[in-house]
């Protein structure tokens, strides 16, 4: 499977963005694109949703043959703010994975593992479990998935208030060991600048197959039924 990952500097996203994006996809001949934590409407705005009909709209922008997974700033009808992980195509919603509400986002106020119930979706044949940010941590969203993709925060490894140290390494060595442990891949992308990573992609024998420090996009091909054989990026953009 193609698939290609999105990452942003200082929140530079959207739909026009996405549709770019895409675009580009399409050429490559990309079955996968994945977009980061908060893409839409836009990051580094709390206070922007998509309520559920800017969702239900989506699929009218994707070509045919492609698959997004996006992260999302979501209102639902009865008011609730979620950070959400959207997948869809050109048919339709594919799935819709809300992880927590968006006051209680920081880790200080306390963290739900995610919502195990939808959080998984099949594509080409293929099962993904859709992550958004700190759900990568715990390993209990993996299982049962030959990809792991996520909606990774810039917050996870900035050091803030709310975090007194930078992790990253300490992260990347716990994507390995799930990836090793689990038999499955990651793609993971950033939405912010960092000075380790903007994407990273391990294989189901724990090894750092590709890593991207720069924003754009980043396309690589996977071969789920041949893990062992690295895979280097095809072609990277810098922006």
């Amino acid at each position: 499977m193609r698939v290609m990952s999105i990452s942003t500097l200082n929140g530079k996203s959207g739909k026009k963005e996405l549709i770019d994006y895409l675009r580009i996809a399409e050429v490559a001949g990309a079955r996968l694109v994945v977009f980061p934590s908060s893409y839409l409407p836009y990051y580094k705005n709390a206070s922007a949703f998509y309520h559920r009909q800017d969702i239900n709209a989506l699929p009218t922008v994707i070509p045919k043959n492609i698959t997004i997974v996006a992260g999302v700033n979501f209102i639902e009808d009865d008011g609730k703010q979620y950070k959400t992980v959207v997948t869809c195509d050109s048919t339709g919603i594919k799935n819709l994975h809300n992880k927590v509400n968006i006051e209680s986002h920081y880790i200080k106020k306390g963290f739900s593992a995610g919502e195990g119930h939808d959080m998984s979706v099949i594509v080409d044949g293929v099962t993904i479990n859709t992550l958004e940010c700190f759900e990568t941590l715990f390993e209990a969203n993996w299982p049962g998935a030959q990809l792991i993709t996520g909606s990774v925060g810039f917050g996870m490894f900035a050091k803030t208030e709310n975090y007194n140290c930078d992790y990253f390494e300490q992260w990347l060595t716990m994507v390995k060991a799930s990836c090793l442990r689990n038999t499955c891949w990651a793609l993971l992308s950033c939405n912010a600048q960092h000075k380790d990573f903007m994407t990273v992609c391990v294989n189901s024998c724990g090894e750092l197959v590709a890593l991207a420090r720069v924003p754009g996009f980043f396309i690589v091909d996977i071969d789920f039924n041949d893990v062992r054989r690295d895979k280097q990026p095809l072609l990277q953009d810098s922006k």
